[in-house]
């Protein structure tokens, strides 16, 4: 039994490493106004976020067979956009509309807990500010920071590259008041 985890594990760890590798590979620049809809109809990331200029953005069927390819079970993905600031570093934000997403985005942490000494991430921390709970876990490989959350049927993953502390709490303020204005005054 225990090797039938630690196998599936494994696989999902490699499932997630070829959904990244496809990520990378695959990027298209679609820049856009701040507050532009995709075609996709979800709203754009910002242009800027924390001082790093938007690179890249991927959305529609695209983004969302990425968001999918990334994840041990299957999930609906309604709509995804993935989004690229800086190059060596920045940041990295993946949003998907996901029906059930506070569910998930806590599953999802439950099972990084459970198999943290499997995974290239630490067991995520939970912190909670403004009525959100933000979820924070490490790479071990390169130690980026990732920091998870959700509100509605949005999840937001946000990875940080080789960025410091007040540049990711900048980044986190953004994106929430570009996803959910509803938090804007509470910064």
């Amino acid at each position: 039994m225990k090797t039938k985890r630690l196998l599936l594990v494994s696989l999902g760890v490699v499932l997630v490493a070829a959904g990244i590798l496809v990520y990378i590979q695959g990027f298209m620049v679609n820049k856009g106004a701040r507050g532009a809809v995709s075609a996709s109809s979800m709203p754009l990331p910002p242009e800027t976020l924390a001082g790093y200029r938007l690179a890249g953005v991927i959305t529609g069927p695209k983004a969302v067979r990425m968001v999918s390819s990334i994840h041990w079970e299957p999930i609906h993905v309604d709509d995804a956009v993935i989004a690229r600031y800086g190059s060596d570093s920045g940041f990295i934000v993946w949003v998907a509309r996901v029906p059930g997403a506070c569910r998930l985005v806590k599953l999802m942490a439950e099972k990084m807990r459970r198999y943290a000494d499997m995974l290239p991430y630490t067991a995520p921390a939970n912190i909670t500010h403004g009525g959100i709970t933000f979820y924070v876990s490490i790479d071990k490989r390169n130690g980026s920071r990732h920091i998870f959350w959700c509100e509605g049927d949005y999840v937001i993953w946000l990875q940080a590259i080789r960025v410091n502390s007040q540049q990711l709490i900048d980044a986190i303020v953004t994106l929430v008041k570009t996803y959910w204005p509803r938090h804007a005054q509470h910064s």
